[in-house]
């Protein structure tokens, strides 16, 4: 009885010692701590995320040193700074942001103009005037640089390095540092609100993850690596999220999510990388194909489908051929034989035994026919044909070689190759394919 009861001892503790190990437990319960948003807790949370960001973007802008403001980093590098709604960098982008880009230097020195009028002003009501410009010329370079999307990383990066600048003097004005100092506060107050929201969504992640963690499909994915691609996914979705369109935030995020776990799946867990599009439609038409074979009680054919989809045969059958798994070339062709797959494929590269022959005979045909001629006249073939380094020449070049004019190089190969004609009909036909 002692004993048995010590042995349920044991495995009680063996299980207890187990559930403290698995990691995925533990992340389960800890992101359990976090308390889900309600409808109107989400929308506030997300509208101070939201004006937080562009407040720090307004103190940047607001800064007299070029070297210390955004658009300076946005000239160095656009693609690196700025997200993108679907992950490309099309040129119409791209010029549209330059574009505004120049607009702002525009505005930088109509400012930096104004500046110095305003220090040699001495009456209050130009003074008042040049303010209220200034103050104008700022909201409008602040509502170009709203329009780019910029990442929380750069932004944070950005703060860190001209907190730092700070330190040196000389670098930045006295209001240049309040302003910058001020920047670093506002960003404090904007990296807690954007990790604590981040925390009450985890959950989503992991009910997401959950659905595709399954080892239905050949490209299986471990739970804990699709809850990391989900919560990059969960990262960018609030970094691009605005409150005032109206949609919920989880609704939204799902996307990205989706998106984020499909992409590194078809990416990193397949032999061939494929678009998400293509593999997406091919997925669809093989779902159709499945459900017509078991209605149908029989395979149904490429051209029925492609009338269902309203898709080409040729389009049908690209599909469907992405989705065949990939044979090794080393793979065995059955149980009972060594032979690999590799031993069928032809070689190219390798040239045939019969063409081999071919050519050997030919060869000799040619050298028996060029010892029949005199010497000058073999030279003229030989360059002109490659026949002794490999290199066709032109009669130019053999004019030159052998001190004669291009049309007389031209009818001793006429000659020649009308003498030639009654020794052998393989020369010629050799000579004219050259």
């Amino acid at each position: 009885m002692s004993e048995g009861r010590q042995y349920a001892d044991k495995k009680a503790e063996i299980s207890k010692s187990n559930k403290l190990i698995d990691p995925n437990r533990n992340y389960s319960n800890q992101i359990a701590s976090f308390n889900l948003l309600s409808r109107q807790e989400e929308r506030k949370q997300t509208k101070l995320i939201w004006h937080s960001q562009k407040r720090i973007i307004y103190q940047l802008c607001i800064l007299d040193s070029y070297h210390g403001s955004l658009e300076f980093c946005l000239n160095s590098d656009l693609k690196e700074i700025v997200l993108f709604g679907k992950d490309n960098f099309s040129l119409d982008i791209k010029l549209q942001l330059s574009e505004s880009l120049k607009t702002i230097d525009k505005i930088n020195k109509e400012i930096k103009r104004l500046n110095q009028i305003y220090k040699t002003t001495k009456r209050a009501y130009k003074q008042r005037d040049l303010e209220k410009r200034i103050c104008f010329k700022r909201i409008h370079k602040f509502n170009l640089l709203s329009t780019f999307n910029i990442s929380k990383g750069f932004l944070n990066q950005h703060i860190n390095n001209l907190i730092k600048l700070t330190e040196v003097k000389g670098i930045f004005s006295e209001q240049d540092t309040n302003k910058i100092k001020l920047a670093y506060q506002i960003n404090k107050q904007y990296k807690e609100l954007f990790d604590n929201f981040i925390c009450s969504n985890l959950k989503l992640v992991a009910r997401i993850a959950g659905k595709y963690s399954s080892n239905r499909n050949s490209s299986y994915i471990a739970r804990d690596d699709l809850i990391q691609i989900g919560n990059n996914g969960l990262i960018d979705a609030l970094e691009r999220f605005d409150y005032r369109k109206g949609y919920k935030f989880s609704t939204y995020a799902s996307w990205w999510i989706k998106q984020g776990i499909l992409k590194n799946r078809s990416t990193q867990y397949r032999a061939m990388r494929m678009p998400i599009h293509v593999l997406d439609a091919a997925n669809k038409i093989k779902k159709l194909k499945d459900r017509l074979k078991i209605e149908n009680k029989s395979l149904p054919y490429t051209e029925k489908i492609a009338e269902i989809c309203n898709l080409s045969v040729f389009t049908v059958k690209n599909a469907l051929a992405v989705l065949r798994p990939v044979v090794s070339l080393d793979l065995k062709v059955n149980k009972n034989s060594n032979d690999s797959f590799k031993i069928f494929i032809e070689d190219k590269k390798t040239e045939k035994s019969d063409s081999r022959l071919e050519t050997e005979e030919l060869r000799q045909i040619v050298r028996s026919a060029l010892d029949s001629i005199p010497e000058r006249e073999k030279q003229i073939l030989c360059l002109r044909y490659g026949l002794s380094d490999g290199k066709a020449h032109t009669l130019k070049e053999c004019g030159r070689v052998l001190n004669l004019s291009k049309e007389r190089v031209r009818q001793i190969e006429k000659k020649v190759k009308r003498k030639l004609k009654h020794v052998s009909k393989g020369l010629i036909k050799l000579l004219n394919n050259n």
